[in-house]
């Protein structure tokens, strides 16, 4: 069948009997591929659960931290209030969909800069910059997820996070909205 003679329906026959050798390999490889799928589905709703987590851990340490006047924690504490939810919302659909337990909240000494604040000027700008993460976690857990309930509660969450940025802006008088759209932090 290698040589010149070979006839149409006999190339036809030989790549059947090719690819009926191959199907098994390309099954595991379906099976594998799906299990990566799901794995990094998971390791990216870890992600995204972990840093409003942090978010909501941080934020209670800011309003609690006596640097911030009346005005700025009441917006804080709004903040914090809408990180509990987040979180508590994608740590329900981890486990119902995806059937993985939620990370553990993050203890106030593993979130870098907490410690260190000395005015409420820094305060602000670690919400931002803990707004800004949660963004970028968001928009790589949406990159790898095919979970429907999730692809409806994530963007859900993004556009909160986006709206946290404007008040938290806002209350340091800086641009509001610096651009028309947030691509976040890693």
């Amino acid at each position: 069948m290698s040589g010149r003679g070979a006839t149409r329906r006999q190339a036809v026959l030989a790549g059947g009997i090719a690819m009926a050798g191959i199907g098994t390999p390309l099954a595991a490889l379906a099976a594998v591929d799906k299990a990566l799928q799901k794995k990094l589905q998971r390791a990216a709703l870890g992600g995204s659960i972990h840093i409003e987590q942090a978010k909501m851990v941080a934020l209670e340490a800011i309003a609690n931290g006596r640097l911030l006047g009346p005005r700025e924690t009441t917006t804080i504490r709004v903040l914090q209030d809408h990180a509990n939810e987040h979180a508590a919302l994608l740590a329900m659909l981890s486990k119902g969909d995806l059937g993985v337990e939620p990370p553990l909240a993050p203890d106030r000494s593993a979130i870098p800069g907490l410690r260190s604040l000395r005015s409420a000027h820094a305060s602000i700008r670690l919400g931002i910059d803990l707004e800004r993460r949660a963004i970028g976690a968001h928009l790589r857990t949406l990159r790898v997820l095919r979970d429907a309930p999730l692809l409806r509660a994530i963007p859900q969450v993004l556009a909160s996070d986006g709206q946290h940025l404007v008040l938290l802006r806002q209350l340091l008088g800086e641009d509001a909205v610096p651009s028309a759209f947030e691509r976040g932090t890693v």
